[in-house]
């Protein structure tokens, strides 16, 4: 499956899926790069993306809703994790059938646990940087301290245990 294939498939699922959810808030899905589209309202953003996993037959897709005032993202699955919820990652090969789904299933999740944000409807934001912020803390990925030539910017993700 070449990659310009699986990017189109990507695009057209993520459009038809997280389409509805557009109309409801009245926006559209917008493309910002390559395998990378986006749900906007008044104060949030709701961006899904996908990749293949170099060197494999694997693809990741990211659901992250970001606020536009604070420019700050939180992953669906912390989002859940905040309501009491996991969120299970499935091994998602590259065929346009197993991404479809994926997609569908991460929409649908994305309706009930970021629709309340993007639409006005949930004022807790602050309370859930609160838990990311308690969480990061714990991790103690702050802490770290590396050695780094001066041309590399330092950037990491945190691992909390969770796939």
């Amino acid at each position: 499956m070449t990659k310009d294939v699986l990017l189109r498939s990507f695009e057209r699922s993520v459009r038809r899926h997280l389409g509805l959810l557009a109309e409801k808030l009245g926006s559209r899905v917008e493309k910002l790069d390559d395998g990378i589209l986006e749900v906007g309202s008044d104060g949030f953003s709701l961006r899904i993306s996908g990749s293949r996993n170099h060197g494999t037959d694997l693809v990741d897709v990211a659901v992250i809703l970001f606020s536009t005032e604070s420019k700050r993202g939180i992953g669906l699955a912390n989002i859940m994790e905040f309501r009491g919820h996991r969120l299970m990652t499935p091994e998602l090969r590259a065929v346009p059938t197993a991404v479809d789904a994926e997609v569908r299933r991460l929409s649908d999740l994305a309706h009930e646990y970021c629709e309340p944000f993007l639409s006005g409807q949930q004022d807790d934001w602050d309370k859930l940087i609160q838990f990311m912020d308690g969480k990061i803390a714990r991790s103690g990925v702050r802490d770290m301290k590396f050695d780094l030539p001066g041309f590399v910017r330092q950037e990491w993700e945190v691992e909390t245990g969770e796939d």
